[in-house]
């Protein structure tokens, strides 16, 4: 399946657009604000392949330092084999199991919708669900009506901010292939 995803939060603006799949593969870009990365899982391996402002904000987040500096001038704009621990934490968005049970966590945002007028989504006969939820967030949610009930769109806007998720290419295969080696630097050996 193919998931992409737009989130504006007060000035803030961030973007996620990845194909995977039931075994773990995956492909796809993040960006938020000036910060871009792209990453690839095949199998128990995760690489990512990042802008200098996406590896500062992540290394940031990790404690900063001279060591940070260090490793984002190693990473930019180079391919980042992940060490195991980190690259578990990296998957989550790479596993369509999990992603749509997460998306399913809080029961009650199923309960109570109601149907509005049906549309077309993706060239396809979709229901239109919505509901306000007691945070005051409203979720609309698109499902199709013909062939298999996919969810083929989620809003949700709230007070903090809207997100709106498009869901597609379900069924089709996600091809993904390592990077070249001599473009991938090992993250346990870069310091």
């Amino acid at each position: 399946m193919r998931l992409s995803s737009e989130t504006a939060a007060g000035a803030q603006t961030s973007t996620a657009d990845y194909a995977l799949d039931t075994k773990g593969s995956c492909r796809g870009t993040n960006t938020l604000q000036d910060a871009k990365a792209e990453m690839r899982r095949i199998g128990p391996d995760t690489y990512i392949k990042g802008n200098a402002a996406y590896w500062t904000a992540t290394l940031k987040q990790q404690g900063g330092g001279a060591k940070a500096q260090k490793q984002v001038a190693a990473f930019k704009d180079k391919w980042v084999k992940l060490p195991a621990a980190e690259a578990k934490a990296a998957q989550t968005g790479c596993d369509k199991d999990a992603l749509l049970a997460a998306m399913d966590n809080d029961k009650s945002e199923r309960q109570g919708m109601t149907r509005g007028k049906d549309t077309q989504i993706q060239g396809k006969n979709t229901a239109v669900l919505q509901k306000k939820t007691a945070k005051g967030e409203t979720l609309t949610l698109y499902v199709a009506t013909e062939g298999d009930p996919y969810i083929l769109k989620l809003d949700e806007k709230g007070t903090k901010g809207t997100t709106t998720t498009s869901f597609s290419d379900y069924n089709n295969p996600v091809d993904v292939t390592a990077p070249p080696a001599g473009e991938v630097v090992d993250a346990a050996k870069a310091a």
